[in-house]
């Protein structure tokens, strides 16, 4: 029985050792595809870095709208009041149209209530035939805060809206704001970039002074993360013109020192 015994687990001993390298085998055979397939990808992703499309999105995330199951000419399912919110389009010098919604302070439009409602609602295309429009143009102690978002979403995307809000708030009888989306963000044309970027909020400023008549000095920039390079830089190219254009004031949020800290630290 001894003998016998000891033959069996000799025999166990030896298939063992005959069949312990087959797992071995399968499991560096599959490490082998997942470091293959993992530097494949790896790879690609550098690949993808160097094309100016994907390098775009990477920084700008301006397909991440946020909004997606809402109608931004339709501003009253954002919380406004009817017709407090102007949707409309700013030209920008080389042909991209800015998707842009211009927002009455609420003690103005409740003093202008009743033909406010009475105009057609949704996006406008000619926004000097509009009361709201007139209602900046024509009053001289009224003050336009012209708000920069930071990267990915719309006009209408998250806290946005009640910064809107907030932004007036101080004097909601005079204090009127204009919000805008870069080209490539949300309905407005074109591909963002950074020198265009800064001819958007170049044609948003020139809109303000010339259009509806506002001068600098009642003008304040109100910009967010990516938003305070472009005011920064729109900012410092107008104080360099002759004679320079320098606003009442402007307010950075979250602002940064470059590109490459940004991204370390966002």
């Amino acid at each position: 029985m001894a003998r016998f015994s000891t033959a069996v687990n000799s025999l166990n001993s030896t298939n063992a050792s005959c069949t312990s390298p087959l797992p071995i085998m399968t499991t560096a055979k599959y490490a082998f595809i997942l470091v293959a397939v993992a530097a494949g990808l790896y790879t690609a992703l550098l690949g993808l870095l160097t094309t100016s499309t994907f390098q775009s999105h990477v920084v700008y995330l301006h397909a991440i709208q946020m909004t997606w199951c809402k109608d931004l000419d339709v501003p009253e399912i954002f919380g406004f009041l009817k017709n407090q919110v102007t949707p409309f389009s700013i030209e920008t010098s080389d042909g991209e149209h800015l998707y842009a919604w211009h927002i009455l302070p609420r003690e103005l439009y409740r003093r202008n209530e009743l033909p406010l409602v009475a105009e057609p609602t949704g996006f406008v295309s000619d926004i000097t035939s509009r009361l709201a429009f007139q209602l900046l143009r024509d009053n001289p102690n009224a003050r336009l805060i012209i708000h920069m978002h930071s990267a990915r979403g719309t006009v209408g995307s998250g806290y946005r809206v009640p910064n809107y809000y907030a932004l007036s708030a101080g004097q909601p009888g005079k204090i009127h704001v204009l919000t805008f989306d870069y080209r490539g963000f949300g309905r407005s044309t074109g591909t963002p970039s950074e020198s265009g970027l800064i001819l958007d909020a170049l044609a948003v400023v020139d809109w303000a002074m010339n259009l509806a008549s506002i001068p600098s000095s009642r003008i304040l920039i109100f910009a967010q993360s990516m938003g305070t390079a472009v005011s920064i830089a729109v900012s410092k190219h107008l104080a360099l013109q002759h004679p320079p254009v320098v606003f009442a004031g402007t307010i950075l949020v979250a602002p940064f020192v470059d590109v490459a800290t940004l991204v370390a630290t966002y």
